[in-house]
């Protein structure tokens, strides 16, 4: 997001002068689209989204339709079928929530208009959130390693067994890693990048497996046959990372962005609060009643159905004597 855009709102500029440059854009019978509509249908968007909608043809003949859709609306509404009840409510209901939605997107407008991402509160509380979160801005202990891969799908288990010691017998008899690798790992990718994986995070690794990388290797150490998950690995550890903090200036856009979005939240919530200020009673009787209430005969059937069917997987899966 670019904040400095969002503070600048060079495009308000465009609002105001619109009225007086308005050309119109498109004409359906006597309706017509304005540049200046055209503005106002996206005056959600930052300017810069603005300008890219702007260089779209596309785009800009589907905010003319965006616009003309609802007025050729109102001008046929009278012709259309009539609505039974329900219907009629629901669309009601729909117009009444339509003041309200454009009025709170004009409010969190505003609210992005005046953030600031280079004042020195926000800043400083930006800092303060980076400083005291341990765990959202590290990266995680991580290493490259280069394994030899004994895949058990492959092959039938005996076969596999017998692989990994005639591997572990040449590593013992002093041949290359490497050559070893290219003999024995069934890793079908092997031989592009040569059995190596670079940045394997400690968080992201099978128990065992990462035990073995983070806290029983050293270096240029081979480790025994280890299993995980997917097969058997034998791992060299190339080089292993500590767990580090991202630096502030890093991750500083997002943290700002974060607090945008918070102030955006709060505005949003005060205004909901203010036209809110007469207290909701609920009349617990009615709202009792109206709660749909599970049915205790449906649900002893429910489960005596699922029973039933558990008796008869068993039943299936039980071979006959």
């Amino acid at each position: 997001m670019n904040f400095r855009t969002y503070i600048s709102f060079a495009i308000c500029a465009l609002y105001a002068a619109g009225s007086a440059q308005a050309v119109t854009l498109a004409t359906r019978g006597e309706l017509t689209v304005t540049t200046d509509e055209f503005y106002a249908y996206h005056f959600m968007s930052a300017p810069s989204k603005v300008e890219t909608l702007r260089a779209s043809p596309m785009e800009v003949q589907s905010t003319i339709t965006e616009v003309l859709a609802p007025r050729s609306y109102r001008l046929t509404a009278p012709t259309h079928d009539k609505l039974d009840p329900l219907e009629r409510r629901y669309v009601e209901l729909q117009l009444e929530r339509a003041p309200l939605l454009a009025d709170l997107n004009v409010h969190e407008r505003r609210a992005r208009a005046a953030f600031s991402a280079n004042d020195a509160v926000t800043v400083e509380r930006a800092k303060e959130i980076w400083q005291t979160d341990n765990n959202r801005f590290v990266v995680d202990e991580n290493a490259d390693i280069t394994q030899i891969f004994f895949d058990f799908k492959l092959l039938p288990f005996a076969q596999v067994i017998a692989r990994i010691a005639e591997a572990e017998k040449a590593l013992a008899n002093g041949e290359a890693f490497d050559v070893v690798l290219q003999k024995y790992s069934d890793d079908k990718s092997a031989k592009e990048h040569g059995g190596k994986l670079m940045k394997v995070r400690a968080s992201g690794t099978d128990a065992l497996l990462g035990n073995v990388i983070f806290k029983t290797l050293k270096e240029g150490e081979v480790s025994q046959p280890t299993p995980s998950r997917i097969g058997i690995h034998i791992v060299r550890l190339d080089k292993k990372r500590a767990q580090t903090k991202r630096a502030f200036e890093e991750v500083k856009g997002s943290i700002i962005e974060q607090l945008l979005e918070e102030t955006v939240k709060k505005v949003r919530l005060t205004f909901l609060e203010n036209v809110s200020r007469v207290a909701t009673v609920v009349n617990e009787k009615a709202f009792d009643d109206f709660l749909l209430k599970p049915d205790p005969a449906l649900d002893q059937k429910r489960r005596e159905l699922i029973r039933d069917v558990e008796k008869q997987t068993i039943k299936a899966d039980t071979p006959d004597k």
